[in-house]
């Protein structure tokens, strides 16, 4: 029983965490669209410093879906340097970010990721399963919500399994 609370933890996690990055659209006239304030992983760590002395798994189950959504909500607003044009770009109040958008989601999917590996470690993830689960998530959102979801799915996958690698085995370092 106790892991199907871990695993409706888990999802609720990844269902905010890549729906909560548009919630700037009920904001729209004050932050504007792709926020830098909700298309980061500021509110992100609002969360994990609230919940980080917490013992109860099922809320770090929460705050690895979530960090996992939102790093797969990110990969799904990116395009390439050369193609930012308006629409996909980081907005800080009314200043568009342009070509900085870019580096402004690596930076903070690189974070999340951190995050995400640092609590898997914690919880330890089963890592086939969850990887495997992960990426049909990712490649399934990416799908619905870009326009060149194959480069993105691929870029996400390939990504993601060079960061795990990285922190596994740098793992004693961070």
């Amino acid at each position: 029983m106790k892991t199907k609370l871990i695993n409706i933890n888990y999802f609720f996690g990844i269902v905010v965490g890549l729906t909560y990055p548009d919630f700037d659209f009920f904001l729209i006239d004050y932050i504007g669209h792709r926020s830098i304030l909700t298309h980061s992983v500021i509110i992100f760590l609002l969360f994990f410093i609230l919940l980080k002395n917490s013992n109860e798994f099922k809320k770090l189950y929460f705050i690895s879906g979530m960090c996992l959504g939102l790093i797969i909500h990110l990969f799904s607003d990116m395009e390439l340097p050369s193609q930012f044009i308006g629409l996909k770009t980081i907005k800080f109040f009314s200043y568009d970010l342009l070509y900085l958008s870019f580096y402004w989601m690596i930076l903070n999917i690189l974070i999340a990721y951190y995050f995400f590996e640092k609590l898997a470690n914690l919880l330890k993830f089963n890592r086939k399963n969850y990887y495997i689960l992960n990426y049909l998530i990712g490649a399934i959102f990416i799908y619905i919500n870009s326009e060149n979801y194959f480069i993105l799915t691929t870029i996400f996958i390939i990504f993601s399994l060079l960061i795990h690698l990285f922190f596994k085995k740098f793992n004693t370092v961070f």
